[in-house]
């Protein structure tokens, strides 16, 4: 599954995958917090909105047309825009802190239904 690309992840976690929703957290958490903390100047709220980004994708993936080639765009316009750090870095992000997030969203997203669409509204993103 590493070898797949970022929208064929995407599809199998439209249909429920939970591994493959786990590798695309490995594949975007850490970018996402670091994209988060540098917007935010906090690392807790860094965290925080990157685990909620993708919680919304395991939901969401079954509504988002498949093989879009949009992943990265799409997961930062879920970001929330805050007010930035002002200047400020957050603390670091180190690996156990995005460790410790994977498991969090993971297995949060283990007992979380996804939104259901049939299959004229994923392949039209309605």
């Amino acid at each position: 599954m590493l070898a797949l690309s970022d929208d064929e992840i995407l599809d199998f976690v439209a249909a429920g995958s939970m591994r493959a929703f786990a590798v695309l957290c490995v594949r975007k958490l850490p970018w996402l917090a670091l994209c988060a903390a540098n917007a935010h100047g906090d690392r807790a709220r860094a965290l925080d909105g990157a685990a909620r980004v993708m919680i919304k994708v395991w939901e969401n993936a079954p509504l988002w047309p498949p093989r879009s080639g949009r992943l990265d765009r799409r997961l930062l316009d879920l970001l929330e825009a805050g007010p930035g750090g002002g200047g400020q870095k957050a603390d670091a992000i180190d690996d156990e802190d995005i460790a410790a997030l994977i498991r969090q969203v993971v297995g949060d997203c283990a007992s979380r239904p996804q939104k259901r669409a049939g299959w004229l509204d994923r392949l039209f993103g309605g």
